[in-house]
């Protein structure tokens, strides 16, 4: 089984599946919405969010429009709220599992965007799971990042993914620009093939994951920065003229 092969059509036919289900996504929130505020460690199900349209606020990112597709059962999945030393986030908690020969496949989707109160900008996109595996077994997040001008996911950043095998468990990704609101498009794909585990004397092959984290970073407004910037420029001409 080439899995590269496999990994990329399954992205790409559902990139343009992503942009459909957006636009729908849109016209389909509920008016009676809410902002559920969590304190880091609490949960909040996939379900719900995805039923009412609810948004959740964790430290100062607000993360809504929350969708899936896919292989999941999205009501034995949880959002917890997640801080790292990069900064505040989402981990998505559930049982995804390939056995035998198997393939599983799903696309989660969401925006995150910098609370109103706030003024910085996301700088960057950290992505880390738990992906585990056992024989002839292959487990991924691809995932897209969208800067959501022009239409309803905007255009394309980037791409970080992470994998096993070979054991990848992170990746950052880095805006040129930083932003106040992304879009994010994950693509896990799971894969199990027993009948080649079996050639070389196996019989057993399975591969799971059940946590995805996801944390953003962020920097002042860059004209707060310049004026900083400024400032500690003047004061250093001055000392230097006093000295």
């Amino acid at each position: 089984m080439d899995k590269s092969i496999l990994v990329t059509s399954r992205v790409a036919k559902k990139a343009a599946a992503f942009v459909a289900a957006a636009l729908l996504l849109v016209g389909a929130r509920s008016a009676s919405a809410d902002l559920i505020s969590l304190s880091l460690g609490q949960t909040v199900g996939l379900s719900d969010l995805i039923a009412n349209g609810d948004s959740i606020q964790i430290g100062d990112k607000i993360f809504s429009e929350f969708s899936v597709d896919g292989e999941i059962n999205s009501s034995a999945v949880v959002i917890k709220a997640i801080q790292d030393l990069n900064g505040y986030g989402i981990s998505i908690r559930g049982g995804f599992f390939a056995f035998g020969n198997d393939v599983t496949d799903f696309r989660f989707e969401f925006a995150v965007e910098v609370a109103p109160e706030s003024s910085q900008y996301i700088s960057d996109v950290h992505l880390r799971f738990n992906g585990a595996v056992v024989g002839n077994s292959f487990a991924q997040v691809v995932e897209q990042i969208f800067d959501g001008g022009g239409n309803p996911i905007g255009n394309l950043l980037g791409q970080i993914s992470v994998n096993n095998p070979p054991q990848k468990l992170e990746d950052t990704f880095y805006l040129a620009t930083p932003l106040k609101k992304l879009y994010i498009q994950k693509d896990v794909l799971l894969v199990s093939d027993l009948e080649a585990h079996k050639r070389v004397g196996q019989d057993f092959s399975y591969s799971s994951i059940s946590i995805i984290d996801q944390t953003f970073s962020q920097i002042p407004e860059p004209s707060t920065v310049v004026l900083v910037a400024a400032g500690l420029l003047g004061v250093a001409m001055t000392a230097r003229r006093r000295s």
